[in-house]
Protein backbone atom coordinates (compact mmCIF):
# COMPACT_ATOMS: atom_id res chain seq x y z
CA UNK A 1 0.00 0.00 0.00
CA UNK A 2 1.22 3.38 -0.94
CA UNK A 3 0.29 6.59 1.64
CA UNK A 4 -2.40 9.00 -0.18
CA UNK A 5 -2.67 12.78 0.12
CA UNK A 6 -5.76 13.19 2.41
CA UNK A 7 -7.32 17.42 1.85
CA UNK A 8 -9.46 18.41 5.35
CA UNK A 9 -11.77 21.66 5.10
CA UNK A 10 -11.92 23.86 8.46
CA UNK A 11 -13.31 26.62 9.41
CA UNK A 12 -11.09 29.27 11.55
CA UNK A 13 -11.76 33.11 12.30
CA UNK A 14 -8.36 34.28 10.12
CA UNK A 15 -8.84 36.11 6.84
CA UNK A 16 -6.89 35.39 4.22
CA UNK A 17 -6.20 38.21 1.78
CA UNK A 18 -5.20 36.99 -1.72
CA UNK A 19 -4.16 39.06 -4.20
CA UNK A 20 -6.79 39.50 -7.19
CA UNK A 21 -6.50 40.89 -10.51
CA UNK A 22 -9.28 44.10 -9.98
CA UNK A 23 -8.52 47.69 -10.01
CA UNK A 24 -10.12 49.60 -6.98
CA UNK A 25 -10.44 53.38 -7.02
CA UNK A 26 -9.36 54.42 -3.93
CA UNK A 27 -9.46 58.33 -2.81
CA UNK A 28 -6.62 59.92 -2.14
CA UNK A 29 -6.28 63.58 -0.41
CA UNK A 30 -4.23 66.21 -3.00
CA UNK A 31 -2.59 69.48 -2.02
CA UNK A 32 -4.70 71.58 -4.80
CA UNK A 33 -6.00 74.89 -3.78
CA UNK A 34 -9.33 75.71 -3.94
CA UNK A 35 -10.37 78.95 -4.32
CA UNK A 36 -13.42 79.97 -2.42
CA UNK A 37 -15.97 83.02 -3.19
CA UNK A 38 -15.44 85.81 0.03
CA UNK A 39 -18.22 88.59 0.43
CA UNK A 40 -16.98 92.13 -0.83
CA UNK A 41 -18.22 95.66 0.09
CA UNK A 42 -19.93 97.12 -2.84
CA UNK A 43 -20.14 100.57 -3.04
CA UNK A 44 -22.89 102.64 -5.17
CA UNK A 45 -22.20 103.92 -8.07
CA UNK A 46 -23.80 106.90 -7.04
CA UNK A 47 -21.21 107.84 -4.34
CA UNK A 48 -18.11 107.03 -6.20
CA UNK A 49 -19.27 109.39 -9.02
CA UNK A 50 -19.74 112.06 -7.10
CA UNK A 51 -16.48 111.98 -4.92
CA UNK A 52 -14.50 112.11 -7.95
CA UNK A 53 -17.03 115.00 -9.75
CA UNK A 54 -16.08 116.85 -6.34
CA UNK A 55 -12.36 116.46 -5.93
CA UNK A 56 -11.91 117.03 -9.90
CA UNK A 57 -14.18 120.63 -9.32
CA UNK A 58 -11.51 121.21 -6.73
CA UNK A 59 -8.64 120.14 -7.74
CA UNK A 60 -8.54 122.19 -11.29
CA UNK A 61 -9.90 125.23 -9.57
CA UNK A 62 -5.94 126.44 -9.34
CA UNK A 63 -3.74 124.07 -12.23
CA UNK A 64 -0.81 122.62 -10.20
CA UNK A 65 2.42 121.52 -11.40
CA UNK A 66 3.52 119.40 -8.50
CA UNK A 67 7.52 120.24 -10.13
CA UNK A 68 7.79 122.66 -6.98
CA UNK A 69 7.64 125.58 -9.82
CA UNK A 70 5.72 127.24 -11.85
CA UNK A 71 5.56 126.15 -15.44
CA UNK A 72 3.65 126.86 -18.52
CA UNK A 73 2.38 123.74 -20.86
CA UNK A 74 2.24 122.17 -23.03
CA UNK A 75 5.81 122.28 -24.34
CA UNK A 76 6.49 121.86 -27.54
CA UNK A 77 3.09 123.72 -28.56
CA UNK A 78 1.65 124.61 -31.77
CA UNK A 79 0.78 128.11 -33.17
CA UNK A 80 -2.14 129.50 -32.08
CA UNK A 81 -2.54 127.23 -29.45
CA UNK A 82 -2.67 128.35 -25.71
CA UNK A 83 0.10 127.63 -22.68
CA UNK A 84 -1.48 127.47 -19.40
CA UNK A 85 0.50 128.48 -16.68
CA UNK A 86 0.61 125.50 -13.94
CA UNK A 87 1.26 127.02 -10.38
CA UNK A 88 3.16 125.33 -7.60
CA UNK A 89 0.93 126.60 -4.92
CA UNK A 90 -1.87 129.43 -5.25
CA UNK A 91 -0.96 132.15 -6.34
CA UNK A 92 -2.25 135.78 -6.70
CA UNK A 93 -1.43 137.14 -9.60
CA UNK A 94 1.98 137.69 -11.52
CA UNK A 95 3.05 138.85 -15.15
CA UNK A 96 5.08 137.21 -17.52
CA UNK A 97 7.67 138.47 -20.61
CA UNK A 98 8.16 136.34 -23.55
CA UNK A 99 12.09 136.66 -25.64
CA UNK A 100 13.12 135.15 -29.01
CA UNK A 101 16.51 134.49 -29.65
CA UNK A 102 17.95 137.55 -29.89
CA UNK A 103 16.25 138.59 -26.36
CA UNK A 104 13.62 140.36 -28.38
CA UNK A 105 10.63 140.89 -26.45
CA UNK A 106 7.55 139.51 -28.21
CA UNK A 107 4.98 139.07 -25.66
CA UNK A 108 4.18 140.15 -22.30
CA UNK A 109 1.38 139.89 -19.97
CA UNK A 110 0.21 139.91 -16.55
CA UNK A 111 -2.72 137.93 -14.60
CA UNK A 112 -4.36 137.84 -11.41
CA UNK A 113 -5.93 134.81 -9.81
CA UNK A 114 -5.59 131.22 -10.30
CA UNK A 115 -5.49 131.49 -14.25
CA UNK A 116 -2.81 132.71 -16.80
CA UNK A 117 -2.75 131.93 -20.28
CA UNK A 118 -0.44 132.79 -23.20
CA UNK A 119 -1.42 133.25 -26.46
CA UNK A 120 0.67 131.96 -29.83
CA UNK A 121 -1.52 132.91 -32.39
CA UNK A 122 1.26 135.76 -33.51
CA UNK A 123 4.23 134.14 -32.51
CA UNK A 124 6.29 132.34 -35.22
CA UNK A 125 7.48 128.74 -35.25
CA UNK A 126 10.78 128.94 -33.23
CA UNK A 127 12.10 128.89 -29.97
CA UNK A 128 11.46 130.97 -27.01
CA UNK A 129 12.41 131.97 -23.55
CA UNK A 130 9.43 133.22 -20.73
CA UNK A 131 10.44 135.02 -17.79
CA UNK A 132 7.56 134.27 -15.42
CA UNK A 133 7.00 135.85 -11.84
CA UNK A 134 4.26 134.44 -9.56
CA UNK A 135 2.77 136.26 -6.30
CA UNK A 136 1.77 133.88 -3.87
CA UNK A 137 -0.97 133.90 -1.58
CA UNK A 138 0.99 132.72 1.55
CA UNK A 139 2.95 136.09 0.21
CA UNK A 140 5.76 134.88 -1.78
CA UNK A 141 7.47 135.66 -5.04
CA UNK A 142 8.93 133.82 -7.26
CA UNK A 143 10.23 134.02 -10.83
CA UNK A 144 11.14 131.31 -13.17
CA UNK A 145 12.69 131.24 -17.19
CA UNK A 146 11.34 128.85 -18.88
CA UNK A 147 11.89 127.68 -22.81
CA UNK A 148 9.16 127.31 -25.06
CA UNK A 149 8.96 125.52 -28.58
CA UNK A 150 6.19 126.83 -30.99
CA UNK A 151 5.83 124.61 -33.86
CA UNK A 152 3.90 124.91 -37.11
Amino acid sequence: MSPTETYSVSSTDTVTISPTDSITATPTASATPTRTPQETETVAAQDTATAVAQATETASAVPMSNLGKAIWAPVPVRSGQPLTLYFDKTPVGGSFQMFNVQWQNVAEGSFSGPAAYLQTAGLSPGFYMVRTTVNYLDGGTRTVFQNIIVLK
